[in-house]
């Protein structure tokens, strides 16, 4: 399964409470998310995704058209490996046993 949420909707599910971090950091461990630059970002501006990436998103879209600070920081994480395109993660990330298993249709 994969949710897209929108930057204000991951805002408002982490600032309720306490457990909603923790659920939602649960539920990443399983569910692909990605997160979005809100529709209200009229000048194609965008979010920091440290945040995004800290709670578990594993697709953080940004606006490519926008040339900042937070692009840089984008780059600068996908060229840890190469700029291939994704960041391996550690296994200390996922307590547990992790199996995943791709079907080609």
């Amino acid at each position: 399964d994969m949710v897209s949420v929108s930057e204000s909707k991951f805002l408002r599910i982490l600032n309720q409470n306490e457990q909603n971090v923790t659920l939602w950091k649960s539920y990443n461990r399983q569910h692909m998310t990605r997160t979005y630059p809100s529709g209200t970002r009229l000048d194609s501006s965008n979010f920091n995704p440290v945040l995004h990436w800290s709670e578990g998103c594993q697709m953080v879209s940004l606006n490519y058209q926008t040339d900042d600070s937070e692009m840089a920081i984008n780059d600068g994480r996908f060229r840890e490996n190469g700029g291939c395109g994704y960041v391996k993660q550690s296994l200390n990330n996922y307590p547990g046993i992790m199996n995943l298993k791709i079907k080609v249709l």
